[in-house]
């Protein structure tokens, strides 16, 4: 006996888009204007989906749609975004791209540099040098014997790191300088009397950074040089060294102005800072220094003349001066203008805190001076010796602030700054290279002196200097 079952399907009939000539099955899927439809029940011919008594609704593809466009709207709009931005940043890299397209990478160890501490690799260094020009010098990992004056003028080098890169010198020295060139991550031995880096011509945002000078008889030398910077030179002379750390030196055609000194160690030897030579050295300022087991002078000038040099946070110890024969931190009989802020001295022994010699217009030490004991068991924080106390004053303590003050320059180059409240210690603007120089203070408190633009007098015009000034 067969048995049938006799009554609605369960199973869906999928038939296509609506035909209102048909009659429809119940449980028959169709579409109608981009929606699906489910029959109820049998459905005679002619009945619209859009029928609720015979047709369910049971998919919303107009719904879908929109939610699908919507989404390629957001899409869209982020893409927009995205093209933005990679414009923007086109914008800002296309000058780094060109710069880095215009540079000319020679890696010394592809002309026979070896690096082993024992073959002389001078003539593959020359030949890096010479095989363009106003190229920059790469040197891999390694330490490499020279013997002979490397001349980097007008090229830049960079090491792979200041204690992976060594460039040891039995013979010469590196010699560096030019326009806009950089020198970087390295450290240098000298076997000789020579200065272990020479710097000359130094200009235009040259930089000099990540340097370490070891074992050397005499640290860096930097001669006519402007706008450059130096950052972060650690430089540690031998024990038994009678040389320089840092020598700031002239010759006939100028010297050293508007350096930016931060990060500067040094250790040993006579004299930490020489300012020598037959011209002007002038704005520079040292920022974050430290002087270790100096045996002379910290700070000395010895040339023709210098003006407003600032040292910004200048720390010294142990530091030794048998006999007070020399001044301990300054020598300055040609110095119109020295600023010491936020001066730290500790530990050293047999020398005054603070000794100065000379000062035609103004020196100035100032903010904390510890306590350092000398062998006639007195306590002595500031001394001077042949200090020209009419047109200078000198302050243990003081504070220091700034002023934008607008002054007239006469056909002579001379100009009067107003009596400000406080004692005029410099007075420049460093963006144009003014500065100003030769203080005559008068009794009420205005403060003549002679303009000058690297070097140059100026006459007859009105300028804006900012004027450092100090008050107890």
């Amino acid at each position: 006996m067969v048995k049938q079952y006799i009554g609605a399907r369960y199973v869906p009939i999928f038939d296509g888009e609506y035909n209102a000539e048909k009659a429809y099955e119940p449980l028959t899927v169709v579409t109608y204007l981009y929606n699906t439809y489910t029959s109820k029940k049998t459905v005679p011919a002619g009945v619209l989906p859009s029928d609720t008594e015979y047709w369910a609704l049971t998919g919303n593809y107009n719904a879908q749609v929109e939610e699908y466009r919507q989404e390629v709207v957001h899409l869209s709009e982020d893409v927009n975004d995205l093209a933005d931005a990679v414009d923007e940043f086109d914008q800002e890299f296309t000058p780094i791209k060109n710069k880095v397209n215009n540079i000319s990478l020679v890696n010394v160890k592809d002309f026979g540099a070896v690096g082993d501490g024992v073959t002389d690799d001078t003539a593959a260094f020359l030949d890096a040098i010479n095989s363009s020009s106003n190229s920059t010098i790469y040197v891999p990992k390694g330490t490499y014997l020279l013997s002979n004056t490397i001349n980097l003028y007008d090229h830049s080098l960079y090491g792979e790191s200041i204690r992976d890169t060594v460039l040891h010198f039995s013979l010469g020295h590196l010699y560096f300088g030019g326009f806009s060139n950089t020198l970087e991550n390295i450290t240098l031995i000298n076997d000789t009397s020579s200065y272990a880096l020479e710097c000359y011509y130094c200009s235009k945002a040259t930089n000099i950074r990540n340097i370490f000078i070891s074992n050397s008889e005499n640290g860096m030398k930097i001669t006519r040089s402007w706008y450059f910077t130096v950052d972060n030179i650690r430089i540690e002379l031998k024990s038994t060294s009678e040389g320089n750390a840092l020598l700031l030196d002239c010759d006939s055609n100028g010297g050293v102005n508007c350096g930016n000194f931060s990060g500067l160690f040094m250790s040993h030897g006579k004299h930490a800072i020489v300012f020598s030579g037959s011209g002007i050295h002038e704005t520079n300022i040292f920022k974050s220094c430290t002087a270790e087991h100096v045996t002379d002078s910290i700070i000395v000038f010895e040339a023709t003349r210098g003006t407003t040099n600032q040292f910004d946070g200048l720390y010294c110890e142990d530091c030794s001066v048998p006999d007070h024969t020399h001044p301990w931190v300054l020598d300055s009989t040609k110095e119109d203008a020295v600023s010491f802020l936020n001066l730290m001295l500790r530990g050293n022994n047999d020398a005054d805190d603070v000794f100065v010699n000379g000062g035609i217009a103004i020196n100035c030490i100032s903010n904390t001076i510890y306590a350092n004991v000398c062998s006639d068991g007195k306590t002595k924080c500031l001394n001077m010796y042949n200090f020209d106390t009419s047109n200078a004053k000198v302050y243990s303590t003081l504070h220091l602030f700034t002023k934008e003050v607008e002054v007239t320059v006469a056909n002579n180059g001379s100009t009067t700054i107003p009596n400000q409240n406080g004692t005029v210690l410099q007075a420049y603007n460093r963006s144009s290279g003014y500065a100003v120089r030769d203080f005559i203070r008068y009794g009420s408190g205005d403060t003549t002196g002679y303009v000058y633009q690297y070097n140059q007098l100026v006459t007859n015009t009105t300028i804006t200097l900012t004027v450092l000034l100090a008050s107890n």
